[in-house]
């Protein structure tokens, strides 16, 4: 890889404390998908989730009829990121509609073909989206789910200029203190079928999974045509919290900023899929139920550069590795590899244990 620092002098970096996995991989889909159904044990009388004014009517009969047949009328899945929008995904296949309640003001594009919707989905930041700026590498597994959920998933990457790339062959590593260099194809291809990765910009891989989303429900065509469609869409809109009746989960207040008003929306189920915010533990708990929670924060630290790229388009190597920083820091990595746009994204992360 050829590096120039993409600006005089400087390059472009954000720094942050973060409880996440190292600097190279955010392995997509992990998010905790936490369905939200308190029926067994919720407590209905808590100050925080009891339902006041009462309960709005009952939906029409249509709509409780179809509760009880196979398909379930109504689900609504707080975040429209990646977890939520997969989330939403999976939904429609069992709810007849589905309700995706994102904070910030990410609007469905109006536009007339795909490659202008597809552009016009990728958001170049993210407030409230940690690690949303460093780098990101669609592993394997998470490729094929990806691509199961959202056919066209990979084209669509590669079309805004992400890197289709295989594991062990467009990989330059140094581990330990080891140089790995990257192996041949047929060397690679002789390990394992499954090596195909996408290497981007998280900016890029989350606007791909929005457009395919709202393509293939027929949110796109549905916004433009002025109709209604199975998957809808609240953009600049939260939830306050859940609304619990006789112990049963009924739906979510959700809080709409632009028009400063709150409803009451009811659902069969509520997805929690709001990230760092955790909403759904802090409504679990609040509902009386303390769920048995594991984790580990390794207090991550990063610092990330963005650099023009001079490597020949058809060098083969996309990313180059050095984990951990040996024998100086242990706790120590750097990578950096070529996103979209002609630019190296360079990163370098320490860990709790390791100097800031």
């Amino acid at each position: 890889m050829a590096l120039r620092p993409r600006s005089p002098g400087a390059a472009v970096a954000a720094v942050a404390t973060i409880a996440a996995a190292t600097v190279v991989i955010s392995a997509l889909l992990s998010s905790l998908k936490r369905a939200v159904d308190l029926s067994a044990s919720a407590k209905a009388d808590l100050p925080l989730l009891a339902v006041d004014p009462p309960l709005p009517p009952p939906p029409p009969a249509t709509v409780t009829a179809a509760r009880k047949s196979a398909t379930r009328a109504h689900a609504v899945v707080v975040g429209g990121s990646i977890a939520g929008l997969a989330a939403a995904r999976v939904l429609l296949r069992y709810f007849e509609t589905v309700t995706v309640l994102e904070a910030e003001e990410i609007d469905v594009p109006v536009v007339d073909d795909d490659a202008a919707a597809r552009a016009a989905c990728v958001r170049p930041a993210r407030k409230n989206v940690m690690q949303y700026s460093t780098n990101h590498i669609v592993l394997p597994l998470a490729l094929k789910l990806l691509q199961a959920l959202f056919p066209g998933f990979l084209d669509d990457c590669v079309a805004l200029g992400a890197r289709h790339s295989l594991l062990l062959h467009n990989y330059t590593s140094t581990l330990f203190g080891v140089s790995v260099p990257p192996l041949s194809l047929d060397d690679a291809m002789r390990l394992g079928p499954d090596l195909d990765t996408v290497v981007a910009s998280r900016a890029l891989i989350e606007g791909v999974v929005r457009f395919r989303a709202f393509k293939d429900s027929g949110l796109l065509r549905a916004v433009k045509d002025g109709q209604e469609c199975r998957l809808r869409y609240r953009p600049g809109t939260v939830a306050n919290g859940l609304v619990i009746h006789e112990g049963k989960v009924q739906g979510v207040h959700a809080f709409e900023k632009i028009s400063n008003k709150s409803e009451f929306l009811q659902a069969d189920i509520v997805v929690d899929a709001s990230g760092r915010a955790a909403w759904g533990l802090k409504w679990m708990r609040a509902a009386g139920i303390d769920p048995a929670i594991s984790s580990y924060d390794p207090n991550i630290k990063y610092t990330n550069f963005l650099f023009e790229d001079e490597t020949p388009e058809d060098d083969p190597n996309h990313i180059a590795l050095v984990s951990p920083y040996w024998p100086v820091n242990p706790h120590r990595s750097f990578a950096a590899q070529r996103i979209e746009g002609g630019v190296i994204l360079a990163g370098m992360s320490t860990s709790a244990e390791g100097e800031n």
